[in-house]
This record gives structure tokens, C-alpha cells and sequence, in this order.
């Protein structure tokens, strides 16, 4: 039986019956031994405030929650005010290819693997479900509690074109700015069609958000780079291993945390330190710029722009068109005088020769 046919009535069971949550493990303090975890930075943003902040990756993932208590960030030697937070903490958005080409796919896993990461969220974890489609629908809008998406999931139907990048700018904005969110998209299709890889990363970037991809479709290359680019995963896979796909994603955003935090302008590095017990383990971070200009050099690689180059170009302009301008006025002199000479012809020549017409 497809597992679109038994998502609804095992949804509908999962709404009723009351969840058991195990409470995590604490983190180890003190000279408690504890895992060494190493932290290692994916993205990092910049907004014009100049705060920055960035996707920190701890490996291996760590059996229990990391709190903020156990990170601290210095500049100079001085210890920086952070904020420090689970990437699935949330909110969390659920985008859903729901085109007709898609049907296929969801019948036969892809509406499971939603389900089954929905399920997997942190119990209160804001969260909301947005249909791909074009235009697309908000089917679930933000809440706590996963019963009105999972039912939404189980009701869906495919249908029409996709517009995946109006559907990821309706999750960012349906998240609101409380917190960067996490948006998770399951779509069949290996690219965001006429919307160019550059400007879906430079759109979640400017949000601090986290894409994470289940790519049902042969090629995850385009989807690899963004959700990269952001700090987040892209996992392929067929429709009838999506659910294990999903798994594996949350899985790997189990061990991913935002870190947050305003460096003094002039700096350009900072230390991380994640302390697990009696051990601690450091990362540098390299500072984007910050300012106006700070998200859009970082998103562009580091473009040629910004007052200092400005200055090189003007002193470059201000070199050369003396040069240009003298060379263009004495070649305009040259033609000048050549002009105004008398022009002798030559004897003979062919302009004072008579022609003769042969007669006919």
C-alpha cells in the first residue's frame, strides 16, 4: 500500500494519543567529564546594527542540548554578550512541493518524510507549513504544537506549477523576525527554476536563516550549494527512503546552533569556546564586515565596493585623463593643421588627365 494511503489515519492517531517526552540529559559541568565536541563555523551574516551571526556546527552531535552557559566568544581577549540557540529551536517552516509534479512523489513518501520531521521538532517548537505551488498557500500557519500541520499534510493536494522562491519568501516571512527561523523544503524539482542560486541565498541571509533540503529528485546539486551557503543540509533521495532523507536531516540540525553576537567595528576575528566539562574546544571566527555594507559583502563574496575602493578608482581616474584628454587634443591639433595646408597635385596625375570617350 503507497504510504500516502496510511499517512492519514496514523496522523490521525498521532493527534490523539498523548506524547511521552523523555527530558534530554544535562550538559556536564564542572570537572564532570564530559564529550569533546568541536565546533566549527558553516556561515556567518552580518546586519547593518553590526551584529553577527553564524551557524555553528558541533562534531560529533552531542548527546544533550548545549546551553549558552557552556559558550563564550572573545575579541581582544574580552569576553562578548552572545545569544546562543538550537537551529531547532525554531520557528520552524515546512515547505512542501505541491505541484502535480509532485503528486507522484508524495503519494509514495514524501508527505511521511514532512510528517516524520514535524515529529521530530522540540516539543513547543513554533513551526508552519507552506504548500510549492504557484502561487503558493500557506497550509498551516505558525504555531506550537504539530496536530493542524500533520492534518493539513494528510488533506493536501497536488496540483498546478511549482514557485519555489515565493514559496521560501512566504515561509521567511510568515516566521517573522523574532528569531532566524529554520526552513525545511521537500521538492521534487533540482533547481528553484528561473531563480538563480545567488539570490535565494542572499534573500535567507539578509533573515540569518537556516535552509535545510530533502531533495526527491536525481540532482541536489543547486540545493547542496544553497542550503551550504546558509548552514544547513541537503540530503537526496528517492520517494520511498524520503522518510529515512528526513531523519537524517534532522539528525544533522541536531548538532547545529546559532550564535549571535555585536564585535567591536574594527574587529575582524573572534574566539569561540565550547566547554564540556574539564574540556574545552576553541574555533576562530573570521568577522564579516559589518555596517550597510556588511550582508551584502559577505552574500557577494566580497565584492569590490564600499568607500575604499571608491578612493583607488577616483585616484586612477584622476592619473589617467590628464594623459587621455592631452593625447586626444594633440592629435585633434595634428588633424587640424593638416587641413589648412594648400594641397598641390602633381602634373599628369589622375585627377588632370582628359579622358578620352571612345566613340561609339
Amino acid at each position: 500500500m503507497p504510504a500516502r494511503a496510511l499517512l492519514a489515519p496514523v496522523l490521525a492517531a498521532l493527534t490523539l494519543l498523548p506524547v511521552a517526552v523523555t527530558g534530554p540529559r544535562s550538559w556536564p559541568g564542572g570537572d564532570t567529564p564530559g564529550p569533546a565536541v568541536r565546533p566549527d563555523v558553516l556561515a556567518m551574516s552580518s546586519d547593518p546594527g553590526g551584529e553577527v551571526t553564524a551557524v555553528v556546527a558541533l562534531d560529533p552531535v552531542p548527546p544533550a542540548p548545549v546551553p549558552a552557559a557552556a559558550v563564550s566568544v572573545t575579541v581582544g581577549g574580552r569576553r562578548q554578550e552572545v545569544r546562543w540557540r538550537p537551529v531547532l529551536s525554531g520557528p520552524a517552516m515546512i515547505v512542501v512541493d505541491a505541484s502535480a509534479a509532485a503528486g507522484p512523489a508524495l503519494r509514495d513518501g514524501g508527505s511521511a518524510a514532512a510528517a516524520g520531521f514535524l515529529l521530530q521538532l522540540p516539543p513547543g517548537t513554533p513551526n508552519g507549513l507552506i504548500a510549492d505551488r504557484s502561487p503558493p498557500d500557506v497550509l498551516s500557519p505558525v504555531a506550537t504544537g504539530v496536530a493542524a500541520p500533520l492534518r493539513a499534510l494528510a488533506t493536501v493536494t497536488p496540483g498546478g506549477d511549482r514557485d519555489t522562491a515565493a514559496a521560501l519568501t512566504l515561509a521567511l516571512r510568515r516566521a517573522g523576525s523574532s528569531a532566524p527561523p529554520l526552513i525545511t523544503l521537500f521538492t521534487t524539482a533540482p533547481d528553484a527554476g528561473r531563480t538563480p542560486a545567488g539570490s535565494l541565498v542572499g534573500s535567507l541571509r539578509r533573515a540569518h536563516a537556516v535552509l535545510a533540503v530533502v531533495v526527491i529528485a536525481p540532482d541536489a546539486r543547486f540545493w547542496t550549494g544553497v542550503a551550504g551557503a546558509t548552514g544547513g543540509p541537503a540530503v537526496r533521495t528517492d520517494p520511498g527512503r524520503a522518510l529515512t532523507a528526513a531523519d537524517q536531516v534532522a539528525d544533522t540540525l541536531r548538532g547545529r546552533y546559532l550564535l549571535s553576537f555585536r564585535p567591536p567595528a574594527t574587529a575582524s576575528t573572534a574566539r569561540l569556546a565550547v566547554t564540556s566539562g574539564a574540556t574545552t574546544t576553541t574555533a576562530s571566527l573570521p568577522l564579516p564586515r559589518t555596517g550597510p555594507a556588511g550582508p551584502a559583502a559577505t552574500a557577494a563574496g566580497h565584492r569590490w565596493t564600499g568607500l575604499p575602493w571608491m578612493l583607488v578608482l577616483a585616484a586612477v581616474v584622476g592619473l589617467l585623463l590628464p594623459a587621455v584628454t592631452g593625447t586626444a587634443w594633440a592629435r585633434h591639433r595634428r588633424a587640424c593643421s593638416r587641413a589648412d595646408r594648400p594641397r598641390h597635385r602633381r602634373a599628369g596625375s589622375p585627377v588632370d588627365r582628359p579622358r578620352h570617350r571612345r566613340a561609339v
